[in-house]
């Protein structure tokens, strides 16, 4: 398939996802552009360890999405989760043996979780699992 080829079939993409984003509904009422949330329900940090810490978004309007748009999202996170996978691959050979392996001593270890062997070993892992290898 030739340049000219390619870019024309991915404009043409870009301009239908563009265009399958549209609206049913505008709204011309500047105080919809603000939403106020109440700060005391939602819980932004998830976790935090050594120095990192994991942050939870909320999603104003998620409840509005039409199935097909939640469809999407969806779609486009299990494509994002399958890229990781590539990454990690492409960065070592043996990256994901090695995260397989240390996911499998996560969940079947059955020595002591008490420990601070066991504290090291989840820290290290989850920064592993932060920095995506």
């Amino acid at each position: 398939m030739n340049r000219s080829l390619k870019i024309t079939f991915s404009l043409i993409f870009c301009t239908n996802l563009l265009l399958s984003c549209k609206s049913d509904h505008v709204s011309n009422d500047n105080d919809n552009l603000y939403v106020h949330f109440d700060k005391s329900s939602f819980t932004y940090m998830v976790e935090q360890f050594a120095d990192l810490k994991i942050l939870r978004y909320e999603l104003p309007g998620w409840e509005n999405l039409s199935l097909n748009e939640k469809k999407l999202v969806y779609f486009l996170t299990q494509a994002g989760l399958s890229g990781r996978d590539i990454m990690w691959d492409q960065n070592y050979r043996y990256n994901l043996s090695i995260r397989t392996a240390l996911e499998n001593v996560y969940v079947n270890f059955d020595g002591d979780r008490n420990n601070e062997q066991w504290s090291a070993f989840e820290i290290y892992l989850k920064r592993l699992w932060f920095s995506n290898g």
